[in-house]
Protein backbone atom coordinates (compact mmCIF):
# COMPACT_ATOMS: atom_id res chain seq x y z
CA UNK A 1 0.00 0.00 0.00
CA UNK A 2 2.90 2.65 1.04
CA UNK A 3 4.34 1.63 -2.23
CA UNK A 4 1.35 2.61 -4.64
CA UNK A 5 0.73 5.78 -2.76
CA UNK A 6 4.79 6.91 -3.12
CA UNK A 7 4.28 5.58 -6.40
CA UNK A 8 0.93 7.45 -7.30
CA UNK A 9 2.98 10.89 -5.16
CA UNK A 10 5.73 10.69 -7.61
CA UNK A 11 3.87 10.19 -10.99
CA UNK A 12 1.57 13.50 -9.52
CA UNK A 13 4.77 15.61 -8.94
CA UNK A 14 6.65 14.93 -12.19
CA UNK A 15 3.07 15.57 -14.25
CA UNK A 16 3.29 18.75 -12.02
CA UNK A 17 6.98 19.66 -13.47
CA UNK A 18 6.41 18.76 -16.76
CA UNK A 19 2.99 20.94 -17.20
CA UNK A 20 4.66 23.91 -15.13
CA UNK A 21 8.19 23.44 -16.99
CA UNK A 22 9.74 26.98 -18.48
CA UNK A 23 10.49 25.37 -22.06
CA UNK A 24 6.34 24.90 -22.54
CA UNK A 25 5.49 28.48 -21.88
CA UNK A 26 8.27 30.35 -23.45
CA UNK A 27 6.58 27.99 -26.80
CA UNK A 28 4.35 30.69 -26.76
CA UNK A 29 6.57 33.44 -27.66
CA UNK A 30 9.28 31.67 -29.89
CA UNK A 31 8.90 32.95 -33.42
CA UNK A 32 5.90 35.83 -32.43
CA UNK A 33 5.62 39.22 -32.53
CA UNK A 34 4.49 41.62 -31.11
CA UNK A 35 3.11 45.62 -31.05
CA UNK A 36 2.75 47.65 -27.82
CA UNK A 37 -0.52 48.80 -26.84
CA UNK A 38 0.78 50.47 -23.80
CA UNK A 39 3.66 51.71 -21.90
CA UNK A 40 4.02 52.64 -17.90
CA UNK A 41 7.00 55.49 -18.33
CA UNK A 42 9.95 54.90 -15.49
CA UNK A 43 7.35 58.59 -14.02
CA UNK A 44 4.66 56.32 -13.72
CA UNK A 45 2.60 57.40 -16.56
CA UNK A 46 0.77 55.34 -18.92
CA UNK A 47 1.64 56.18 -22.59
CA UNK A 48 -0.75 54.19 -25.21
CA UNK A 49 0.42 53.43 -28.48
CA UNK A 50 -1.93 55.79 -29.85
CA UNK A 51 0.29 58.57 -27.91
CA UNK A 52 3.36 57.07 -28.87
CA UNK A 53 2.55 56.18 -32.58
CA UNK A 54 1.99 60.14 -32.47
CA UNK A 55 6.02 60.61 -32.08
CA UNK A 56 6.85 57.59 -34.17
CA UNK A 57 8.17 57.62 -37.17
CA UNK A 58 5.97 57.40 -40.30
CA UNK A 59 3.09 56.10 -37.21
CA UNK A 60 4.60 52.76 -36.76
CA UNK A 61 4.15 51.38 -33.40
CA UNK A 62 6.67 50.15 -31.26
CA UNK A 63 7.23 45.95 -31.63
CA UNK A 64 9.10 42.98 -30.14
CA UNK A 65 9.75 39.99 -32.22
CA UNK A 66 10.54 36.73 -30.38
CA UNK A 67 13.59 34.30 -32.11
CA UNK A 68 13.73 30.48 -31.32
CA UNK A 69 17.03 30.57 -30.18
CA UNK A 70 16.78 33.54 -27.48
CA UNK A 71 16.85 36.63 -30.00
CA UNK A 72 14.86 39.48 -29.75
CA UNK A 73 14.54 42.10 -32.24
CA UNK A 74 12.11 45.26 -32.58
CA UNK A 75 11.77 48.50 -33.20
CA UNK A 76 11.10 51.85 -30.87
CA UNK A 77 9.10 54.13 -33.20
CA UNK A 78 12.43 55.40 -34.56
CA UNK A 79 15.40 52.42 -34.03
CA UNK A 80 15.52 49.00 -34.45
CA UNK A 81 16.85 46.90 -32.05
CA UNK A 82 18.27 43.44 -31.60
CA UNK A 83 19.58 41.12 -28.40
CA UNK A 84 18.67 38.47 -26.49
CA UNK A 85 15.50 37.39 -24.37
CA UNK A 86 15.73 34.70 -21.42
CA UNK A 87 12.40 33.35 -20.22
CA UNK A 88 12.20 30.87 -17.25
CA UNK A 89 8.66 30.06 -16.04
CA UNK A 90 6.88 32.92 -16.08
CA UNK A 91 10.07 35.38 -15.67
CA UNK A 92 11.85 37.05 -18.39
CA UNK A 93 14.82 39.15 -19.35
CA UNK A 94 15.99 41.23 -21.91
CA UNK A 95 19.42 42.48 -23.25
CA UNK A 96 19.08 44.70 -25.99
CA UNK A 97 22.68 44.81 -27.47
CA UNK A 98 22.53 46.80 -30.16
CA UNK A 99 20.53 49.68 -32.37
CA UNK A 100 20.19 51.07 -35.49
CA UNK A 101 21.68 55.23 -34.63
CA UNK A 102 18.48 56.95 -36.19
CA UNK A 103 18.29 60.65 -34.88
CA UNK A 104 14.64 61.39 -34.23
CA UNK A 105 14.57 64.42 -31.32
CA UNK A 106 10.29 63.96 -31.10
CA UNK A 107 11.30 60.52 -29.85
CA UNK A 108 14.01 60.03 -27.44
CA UNK A 109 12.29 60.22 -24.85
CA UNK A 110 9.30 57.79 -25.55
CA UNK A 111 12.19 55.57 -27.46
CA UNK A 112 14.08 55.72 -23.96
CA UNK A 113 10.84 54.81 -22.27
CA UNK A 114 10.28 51.53 -24.20
CA UNK A 115 13.95 50.55 -23.64
CA UNK A 116 13.47 51.14 -19.82
CA UNK A 117 10.13 49.17 -19.66
CA UNK A 118 12.28 45.91 -21.40
CA UNK A 119 15.11 46.41 -19.00
CA UNK A 120 12.56 46.26 -16.15
CA UNK A 121 10.89 43.58 -17.19
CA UNK A 122 10.97 40.57 -14.88
CA UNK A 123 7.55 38.83 -15.55
CA UNK A 124 5.43 38.22 -18.44
CA UNK A 125 2.15 36.39 -18.64
CA UNK A 126 0.33 35.99 -22.33
CA UNK A 127 -3.55 35.87 -22.06
CA UNK A 128 -5.18 34.21 -24.82
CA UNK A 129 -2.68 33.68 -27.08
CA UNK A 130 -2.77 37.47 -28.54
CA UNK A 131 -2.02 39.78 -25.75
CA UNK A 132 1.55 39.95 -23.80
CA UNK A 133 1.82 41.34 -20.10
CA UNK A 134 4.96 42.76 -19.09
CA UNK A 135 5.77 43.22 -15.33
CA UNK A 136 8.05 44.40 -13.39
CA UNK A 137 9.60 43.03 -10.54
CA UNK A 138 6.68 43.84 -7.87
CA UNK A 139 4.71 41.96 -10.10
CA UNK A 140 3.31 45.85 -11.21
CA UNK A 141 1.93 45.95 -14.85
CA UNK A 142 4.47 47.74 -17.02
CA UNK A 143 3.73 47.27 -20.76
CA UNK A 144 1.22 45.33 -23.06
CA UNK A 145 1.48 43.96 -26.20
CA UNK A 146 -0.71 42.42 -28.85
CA UNK A 147 0.00 39.31 -31.01
CA UNK A 148 0.75 40.41 -34.96
CA UNK A 149 1.95 38.30 -38.36
CA UNK A 150 4.97 38.36 -38.40
CA UNK A 151 5.68 39.56 -42.28
CA UNK A 152 7.01 36.97 -44.38
CA UNK A 153 10.56 37.61 -46.09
Amino acid sequence: MQKVLFSTAFILVLFAVISCSPKRISEVLVNTAWQADSLSTTAGDTLSTMQYQHYAVQGNKPTLIFGDSGQITGFTGCNLFFGNYLTEGVMISFDITGATAAVCPDTADVEQDYYDVLVRSRLYSVRGDSVLILMDKESFWIASFKKINIPKQ
